[in-house]
C-alpha cells in the first residue's frame, strides 16, 4: 500500500512528462526510446516513492530529470552517439501564410532545416555535461540551481560550465559564419 494518493502521483505525471519528454527527445532525437526513457524515469520514480513521503514539487521535478539523466546516460553509455537539439520545433514559423509564395515557404524552411543542422553539429562538439547543462538552461529555463541539482555539483561549477559552453559555442558559430545569441549574454 502506498503512503502516497494515487492523484499527488498523477499530478506530478501531468506537470512534468511533456517537459522530461522533450529533453529526452532532444536529446535522443528519436521519440520511441524518449518514449521508453519517461517511462523509465517515472517507473524509478513510483517506485522508490511507493513507500515514502513525496518531497516538494520542485524536488519531485528535480528528482525526475536526475532520472532522466541518468537513464539517457546510461543509454549512450549502451553504443548510441548522443546528439541534443536545442532549437525548437519551427512548425508556427514555417506555416505558409496565404501571401507567401511557394518558392519563398521551401526556402524559408531549408534556412530553418540548415540552422538546426549548424546548431546541432555545434552542440555535438560539446562534452556531454556542457550539453545538458546548455539544454537544461536554454531550452528547460530552468534556475542554475536547480541545474547543480540535476548534475549534483555547485551553483558555481554550474555557471562556469555554462558560461564555458557559451563561449565554446560562439566560437564555433563564427567558424560556420552563424549567429547564435544567448538570453543572458
Amino acid at each position: 500500500m502506498s503512503v502516497n494518493p494515487p492523484e499527488r502521483f498523477e499530478r506530478i505525471y501531468e506537470d512534468n512528462a511533456r517537459d522530461i519528454l522533450t529533453y529526452l527527445l532532444r536529446s535522443v532525437r528519436e521519440e520511441a526510446t524518449a518514449r521508453d526513457l519517461l517511462q523509465d524515469t517515472f517507473l524509478n520514480f513510483f517506485r522508490i516513492y511507493k513507500e515514502k513521503p513525496l518531497p516538494d514539487d520542485t524536488g519531485c521535478r528535480m528528482y525526475l530529470f536526475r532520472v532522466a539523466r541518468n537513464l539517457m546516460i546510461n543509454h549512450g553509455k549502451s553504443g548510441y552517439k548522443q546528439r541534443v537539439n536545442l532549437v525548437a520545433e519551427y512548425t508556427d514559423s514555417t506555416e505558409p501564410s496565404s501571401t507567401e509564395l511557394p518558392d519563398a515557404q521551401y526556402f524559408r524552411k531549408e534556412d530553418v532545416k540548415h540552422a538546426e543542422e549548424l546548431i546541432q553539429k555545434m552542440l555535438d562538439q560539446l562534452d556531454e555535461r556542457s550539453r545538458t547543462a546548455v539544454l537544461l538552461r536554454f531550452q528547460e529555463d530552468m534556475r542554475l540551481e536547480d541545474i547543480a541539482e540535476v548534475l549534483k555539483t555547485s551553483v558555481s561549477t554550474v555557471s562556469r560550465t555554462i558560461q564555458k559552453a557559451q563561449k565554446r559555442l560562439s566560437e564555433l558559430s563564427k567558424q560556420e559564419e552563424f549567429k547564435i545569441s544567448f538570453l543572458e549574454e
